[in-house]
């Protein structure tokens, strides 16, 4: 009959309706997945900026404590004289620099130091400009075997004056210090190997 028919169309509206629901609640491109997936992954965002503050701040921690460990042993007992040298070493390792910027380097207390230009001296040359609008600039002293075996002595690659930058340019002029003094060692040994051969 009629009803019966009209019955039946509603019965079939509403499970048509139903399994559309259905379809669309379970299928893996829902927005609202997508929305959770976001959000578990947003979540995610805050913990690993935490996590990398944390490393980074124990990373500076342990820095602290090398430099504090190093330096101590080295300068607690250290002159005016033997701080200046420390001082210019580990700025002049950097690469060639014209007095007035050593100066501005050095703290003003032992640039004030009788002694700055012997100290400087004895760690340094200085190169006198080719031409008229170039300065004239000290560079560290590494052309005998006692002079670079001082500075590969002295050197502290946790120079505490250091920043990041200062501290990988130093490390990277100090490899090419000790390759020369290396090379010099074997010539040395060479030389003396030959003339003790001709004796």
């Amino acid at each position: 009959s009629s009803g019966e028919a009209e019955q039946r169309g509603s019965s079939g509206a509403d499970y048509a309706s139903a399994t559309d629901s259905l379809g669309a609640s379970s299928s893996p491109h829902d927005p609202r997945h997508a929305g959770g997936r976001g959000e578990s992954h947003g979540s995610r965002a805050p913990e690993k900026a935490k996590a990398e503050a944390e490393l980074a701040l124990v990373q500076e921690f342990l820095s602290f404590l090398i430099v504090l460990m190093t330096h101590h042993q080295r300068l607690v007992h250290a002159t005016a004289a033997q701080l200046l040298r420390c001082e210019l070493l580990h700025r002049l390792i950097l690469g060639p620099m014209p007095r007035s910027e050593l100066v501005k380097a050095v703290s003003q207390e032992l640039v004030d130091l009788p002694e700055f230009d012997d100290v400087l001296s004895s760690l340094a040359n200085l190169r006198f400009p080719v031409k008229a609008e170039e300065r004239g600039h000290y560079e560290l002293r590494a052309d005998d075997a006692e002079s670079v075996a001082a500075v590969c002595r002295e050197f502290n690659p946790y120079y505490f004056h250091y920043t990041s930058a200062d501290t990988q340019k130093a490390r990277e002029n100090f490899a090419k210090l000790q390759q020369r003094r290396l090379r010099t060692a074997g010539a040395t040994a060479g030389a003396t190997a030959a003339a003790a051969a001709a004796a």
